[in-house]
């Protein structure tokens, strides 16, 4: 309910009949112009929520140019592929590591040592160096595979 409020109100300005109307039928009284504007909760400004929203935009952003490659005005179904659960382990590994040593052999070391990252060891690496080349690139924390 508080949220389907707030997007009405939020949403007012650009399209006020159709918001005038929402806020009758979620049984409010007089005009949604007067009311007062929503407040926003710093609970919710976070840099992981930041980060999630950015990932969402670059998402659908990156499906509006497939559909505009492919030439389709009305897709069914879209599939999101993500990464192997394995990935997600390891970038929780991985920036947790970092925040006690950025020296990559030393992380490469300690991160070998779990059987489940020793047969991807070039990918390992790789991603090793990325990272701490482009450390303000990543969320502090990552997010799950749910999450993504």
């Amino acid at each position: 309910y508080k949220c389907k409020k707030n997007l009405a109100l939020l949403l007012h300005p650009i399209v006020p009949h159709m918001t005038e109307e929402v806020w009758e039928l979620l049984g409010k009284e007089g005009f949604l112009s007067l009311a007062k504007w929503p407040l926003y909760d710093k609970k919710f400004l976070t840099v992981d929520n930041d980060y999630k929203w950015k990932l969402l935009n670059n998402t659908i952003d990156s499906i509006n140019h497939i559909i505009l490659i492919i030439k389709k005005e009305k897709l069914e179904e879209i599939s999101i592929i993500t990464a192997a659960e394995w990935k997600y382990k390891f970038m929780l590994n991985l920036l947790s590591l970092i925040e006690r040593t950025k020296d990559q052999k030393e992380v490469m070391s300690f991160i070998m040592k779990d059987q489940l990252f020793r047969t991807q060891g070039k990918f390992i690496s790789q991603t090793i160096g990325k990272v701490l080349k482009n450390l303000g690139k990543y969320a502090k924390s990552p997010i799950s595979a749910l999450d993504e």
